[in-house]
């Protein structure tokens, strides 16, 4: 069985990592699944998050044009 072993360090000085050490101590389950399932949320978080705001902006794009009307300008050099 191949392993990957990552080790982090949490600053207890910092409010958000002193926060989250002490959440990874009191887990009744363990802390190797929380962080990997915790990886992967973040990982799925993001990409649907800059998918989501092209799409928006595409459409947003779409509906702004829906709603001009476009003339044919004549030649500057006519």
């Amino acid at each position: 069985m191949s392993k990957y072993r990552i080790n982090v360090r949490f600053d207890l000085d910092k409010p958000k990592e002193a926060k989250t050490a002490q959440h990874l101590q009191m887990l009744d389950k363990s802390r190797n699944a929380f962080m990997v399932t915790a990886a992967l949320n973040e990982m799925q978080r993001q990409s649907s998050a800059s998918s989501f705001l092209l799409d928006d902006i595409r459409q947003v794009v779409r509906e702004e044009l829906h709603e001009v009307s476009f003339v044919a300008a004549s030649s500057v050099f006519e």
